[in-house]
């Protein structure tokens, strides 16, 4: 199959599993989408794309979780978690790749209030 036909077809997001082990157990990151965005209210990990074909996709997730939640990622903490192949509710393929980060520095923070309104 041609890539370029390949990837217009398919939705490609790249997400991550932020969990680490705090003082009262495991905690994971997680966020609530807001405005005018895909599935507005509900939570989900923090994802993203890429910003084109020069971005790999650990290069995106260390970027995407600085401008979203104000953390810092390491990329030698990122793992390979698990792809999903699925489809959004109006029928359309998605392919999910998501990542486990279980170390950061800094606090996690809304830092794009148009399209988060709340971290937990």
């Amino acid at each position: 199959m041609n890539p370029s036909r390949w990837s217009s077809q398919y939705r490609t997001y790249r997400n991550r599993l932020a969990r680490r082990d705090g003082p009262a157990g495991p905690e994971v990151l997680i966020s609530r989408r807001a405005g005018d965005v895909y599935v507005a209210g509900c939570w989900h990990l923090p994802s993203g794309h890429l910003d084109g074909p020069w971005e790999d996709m650990v290069t995106s997730l260390v970027r995407e979780t600085r401008e979203e939640t104000g953390v810092v990622v390491d990329p030698a903490d990122v793992r390979a978690a698990v792809t999903v192949h699925h489809r959004s509710p109006a029928g359309h393929a998605r392919v999910g790749v998501f990542f486990e980060v279980r170390r950061w520095r800094g606090t996690p923070q809304v830092m794009e209030p148009q399209v988060c309104d709340a971290m937990g």
